[in-house]
């Protein structure tokens, strides 16, 4: 008799069964985390920016309650297009005119996003969506192969 004739190919099949099961449980939830990883980076990033912001208006506040003569100079010739006394005026149409966008643009800092793109292997594509239960089926009708099936009976003999 051959070795090949003696092996017992379920515990193959239980194997694959188990490794497509196991893939289809667990490959979504992963990829779900990173979604997740990322989106809490984007909100981190959020929330600095906008603590950034809260700093330069309160500030804007603060000058405008302590009447800091410098500052209310500033605004009241912004507000009335009056140029301060002996220097030259420059027209520029990009300039904010009124103290609101001027704080305004005082907030906006640049930020930059990171986007990794991973590639995904071909077993993560297949347990996508409804890939997923397809792959989970699959995988469960491979163990019940691999649990139902028997040695031969050549190991048997007949008296």
């Amino acid at each position: 008799m051959s070795l090949v004739s003696k092996l017992n190919f379920g515990w193959l099949y239980i194997l694959c069964g188990l490794v497509l099961t196991v893939a289809a449980i667990i490959l979504p939830a992963h990829q779900e985390l990173q979604e997740l990883k990322s989106k809490q980076e984007v909100i981190a990033d959020d929330l600095e920016y906008l603590e950034y912001q809260v700093t330069i208006y309160e500030t804007f506040l603060q000058d405008i309650v302590n009447r800091e003569p410098d500052f209310i100079q500033r605004l009241t010739e912004m507000q009335f297009n009056r140029a301060p006394q002996g220097e030259q005026v420059v027209f520029d149409p990009s300039a904010p005119r009124t103290p609101l966008e001027w704080v305004a643009q005082r907030a906006i800092k640049s930020r930059t996003i990171q986007s990794d793109v991973q590639q995904a292997s071909l077993l993560s594509k297949f347990t996508e969506d409804e890939g997923r239960l397809w792959v989970l089926a699959v995988g469960i009708i491979i163990l019940f192969v691999g649990l139902t099936s028997q040695a031969s009976p050549t190991d048997k003999t007949i008296e």
